[in-house]
C-alpha cells in the first residue's frame, strides 16, 4: 500500500476536520488555519464565545497507524505537544 504523504492529502484531511469541527460546534467561528512559527504550526484555530480553540489534525492511514482515538493525543510527541505550545502561546501574544 502506498502512502499518500501529500500536501493535497493533508488539506483534504484538514478540510474533513473543518467540516466536521464546525458540524459539532456551530457557534464556533474559524479565526486562522496552519498558523505558523518557526518553531511550530496549528492546523486550525477557532473561537467560539471566549473560548480559544486549538486543533492539530492527525491523519493514520494504513494498518500500522493504529486504532483511531477520539482524543489522539497518543500520535503526539512530548516534542510535537511543546511545539504546538510555543505556537499557541506565541499566537495569543498576537
Amino acid at each position: 500500500m502506498q502512502f499518500p504523504h501529500t500536501r493535497a492529502f493533508g488539506q483534504s484531511i484538514e478540510d474533513h476536520a473543518l467540516t466536521h469541527f464546525l458540524t459539532l460546534e456551530p457557534r464556533a467561528r474559524l479565526v486562522a488555519r496552519n498558523f505558523r512559527k518557526r518553531f511550530g504550526e496549528i492546523d486550525l484555530i477557532f473561537r467560539a464565545g471566549n473560548e480559544w480553540i486549538f486543533v492539530e489534525v492527525r491523519a493514520r492511514v494504513g494498518k500500522r497507524g493504529g486504532q483511531p482515538l477520539q482524543t489522539g493525543l497518543e500520535s503526539i510527541s512530548l516534542a510535537k505537544r511543546f511545539r504546538l505550545r510555543h505556537a499557541i502561546e506565541s499566537f495569543m501574544a498576537e
